[in-house]
């Protein structure tokens, strides 16, 4: 905790930051941060992030504060790698977002010093629902910023992770009408795409089984989605508890000397129900 009034308001504390970056970047900064190119942080950036989600998932504030600082510090340095190359400059990337903010944000009344000569405030429009400000932003994207897609499957990065992709994906399509009516119908598709990967199964057709296993996981990302749950934030969480119980099995049976090995099945499954009661 910084106990001086000297970095205490956001301008202070950013400018503070910024010259660190400027310093470590400079001819006696440090030698791998000198070295970093954009592409070259891009792991970094990734990691912090899903760092970011952990965090805040777990409703854990300290360290939400810190990964969220962590997060900050990576993409302002690969934004001054960028300046430092004569690319574009921090100040143009923080132009342009605040920028499509205000052009993608009609119906907002923000204070008119907000607005550059370039584009100057526009007529403010009612808006009541957030279907309708999807509505709206997926309208300026199109029509104003001429970012229209043969298909609106095409907004989706395909860099994004497979998870992730496929969630986008279908939100995408859901957000044109391609919809279950009712959760129970996406639950439905769920157990047909099961019992497809048995019939799979027993054809003893690896290609087939893969296929099938494929529409699964999709089936599943999206009985997700119609829950309102992110797959992503879910199954970090769900890996994260599996570890957690997990280490408690094997840290017991290291302490029991016992194998692992079948033989110990259903000693690693006593422990695995014992972490399980204990909140692991």
């Amino acid at each position: 905790m910084i106990e001086s009034e000297k970095f205490a308001d956001e301008q202070s504390s950013f400018k503070r930051l910024l010259d660190i970056v400027k310093t470590l970047r400079s001819e006696n900064g440090c030698p791998w941060d000198k070295k970093q190119t954009a592409k070259s942080m891009l792991p970094c950036i990734v990691e912090e992030a899903f760092e970011v989600v952990d965090a805040v998932s777990e409703s854990d504030l300290e360290n939400s504060k810190e990964e969220l600082g962590d997060l900050f510090f990576n993409t302002l340095l690969v934004g001054y790698i960028f300046q430092q190359k004569n690319d574009f400059t921090l100040s143009e990337t923080f132009n342009a977002v605040s920028e499509k903010l205000l052009r993608r944000h009609p119906h907002v009344d923000f204070d008119a010093s907000l607005y550059s000569e370039s584009a100057p405030k526009e007529k403010k429009s009612e808006l009541r629902s957030i279907d309708a400000v999807n509505a709206q932003w997926n309208e300026i994207k199109d029509s104003v910023e001429g970012r229209h897609r043969d298909s609106v499957l095409d907004q989706v990065p395909n860099g994004f992770p497979p998870m992730l992709k496929a969630y986008k994906h279908l939100k995408k399509a859901a957000s044109q009408g391609f919809e279950w009516p009712d959760v129970e119908d996406a639950k439905s598709k769920l157990l047909e795409e099961l019992s497809e990967v048995d019939e799979a199964r027993r054809e003893k057709s690896f290609d087939h089984i893969e296929d099938e296993v494929g529409d699964l996981i999709l089936s599943v990302i999206n009985y997700a989605r119609l829950l309102g749950v992110n797959p992503d934030v879910a199954l970090e969480r769900a890996d994260k508890k599996f570890c957690g119980r997990y280490s408690y099995v094997e840290k017991n049976m290291k302490e029991k000397n016992l194998p692992f090995d079948s033989s110990s099945l259903e000693k690693m499954e006593e422990l695995w129900k014992e972490a399980k009661s204990k909140g692991k």
